[in-house]
């Protein structure tokens, strides 16, 4: 017979402390982060290997509004870096396998009609970041994001010993998440 009691007290006791934590939550405010960058690009190069295109933002994202404790909202700079990447198309991380030999001819990009800016020329890797290689000889300066604007690109490389060309277009997106405030400010 005291075993009823107990359960409900152990259960208005777990309902009390979910409460509390639901309204710790609300109180503890919230983060609306936005990314800015360009959707990426896989093509398949020989059914082993594929040429993945990608962006990663030029810079940390600041504040653009907000409330203070309750409401913040960060962005990430209207520009981008580029990321070129000869994956393996199962793994898509890491080393790859199918890499015997590489040559990236040329990379290009443009917006508009306006002129390519030349990327990259004569490189020889399977991996490339825009902004982290020291022998970089393209441009190092941060693509511009423009909303509704896409990139058009060229590139041109020869894996172990085939040539492959293609021109395509990268859409500009805004990738947008939200979460906790103060998980963001202790993380920081």
């Amino acid at each position: 017979m005291r075993a009823e009691p107990m359960r409900r007290i152990g259960r208005g006791l777990v309902f009390r402390m979910a409460a509390l934590l639901g309204i710790g939550s609300l109180l503890s405010g919230c983060i609306h982060r936005e990314m800015l960058e360009y959707e990426p690009v896989a093509l398949d190069l020989d059914g082993k290997s594929e040429l993945h295109i990608s962006t990663y933002p030029a810079g940390f994202p600041r504040k653009i509004s907000g409330i203070p404790f309750l409401y913040k909202t960060t962005r990430t700079p209207e520009s981008v870096f580029f990321q070129v990447f000869v994956r393996d198309i199962q793994k898509k991380v890491g080393p790859n396998a199918h890499v015997e030999s590489i040559q990236i001819h040329s990379f290009s990009y443009r917006i508009d009609n306006d002129p390519p800016v030349v990327l990259i020329s004569q490189y020889d890797g399977h991996f490339w970041m825009q902004e982290q290689h020291a022998d970089n000889n393209g441009e190092r300066k941060p693509v511009p994001w423009v909303s509704g604007k896409p990139l058009t690109i060229d590139i041109a490389l020869t894996l172990n010993g085939k040539d492959y060309a293609f021109k395509t277009r990268m859409q500009p997106i805004m990738r947008e998440k939200t979460g906790s405030l103060v998980a963001h400010e202790l993380l920081r």
